[in-house]
């Protein structure tokens, strides 16, 4: 069994310890939720480029088909 000395030295440094690893925990988790927020706003920016994408390519159909059907 540890002596009642060893106990009481390392109390102070457990509480440290143990603050530290709070903190570490809470940091942790923070910048897992920060990392989630930021994939759920690339993944908004990278749908909204297929978007423009697309809409470009059917104004472009657009126009063409508008350039074409008119008389000369």
């Amino acid at each position: 069994a540890p002596s009642t000395a060893s106990i009481s030295s390392a109390t102070p440094l457990d509480k440290a310890g143990t603050t530290i690893r709070i903190l570490l925990h809470d940091t942790q988790a923070n910048l897992e939720r920060f990392s989630d927020r930021v994939i759920t706003l690339t993944g908004g920016i990278d749908e909204t480029k297929r978007e423009i994408t697309t809409i470009h390519k059917r104004f472009e159909q657009d126009r063409e088909k508008l350039v074409e059907g008119r008389p000369r």
